[in-house]
């Protein structure tokens, strides 16, 4: 069976705390939360690693199935967004990767979907990156 690990980052979120303050912040990070909760399956696991960045672990699930989740993923933060006149609309920057036999370690599959992130912020933001091979961490990535 396949196993996708994705790693999404809410783009531009120092700005959002910066201009609308961090209660309009934290409301933000609810509701990527709640939506990633929404769309995941039984079996899918969904976790926040911290600041304004999630994990989600899809299993049985190729990379291109789960550029199909997390496109609807977007468009429903997108259309939450503009239905609350708290909060500006945000996207997020998503980087993904299927678990490779090649892949030594747990560590090499993270450093993998982390490249696949910060591939995504590179080419603009309100991207989704799939990557299939490990790749060495990335350095100074864009916030």
């Amino acid at each position: 069976s396949v196993t996708t690990l994705v790693l999404v980052d809410i783009d531009h979120f120092k700005s959002v705390n910066d201009r609308y303050g961090h209660l309009a912040g934290d409301e933000v990070i609810k509701l990527v939360g709640h939506l990633l909760q929404a769309f995941k399956r039984p079996e899918d696991t969904v976790g926040r690693m911290g600041g304004d960045e999630f994990s989600m672990i899809l299993r049985n699930t190729r990379a291109a199935q789960a550029q199909l989740l997390l496109a609807d993923v977007q468009q429903g933060l997108r259309a939450k967004c503009l239905t609350r006149a708290d909060l500006p609309v945000v996207s997020l920057s998503i980087g993904l990767v299927e678990f490779a036999e090649d892949m030594g370690s747990v560590e090499d599959w993270i450093r993998a979907a982390d490249g696949a992130l910060y591939s995504a912020k590179n080419q603009g933001r309100n991207q989704i990156v799939g990557s299939r091979a490990a790749s060495e961490p990335p350095t100074g990535a864009p916030d």
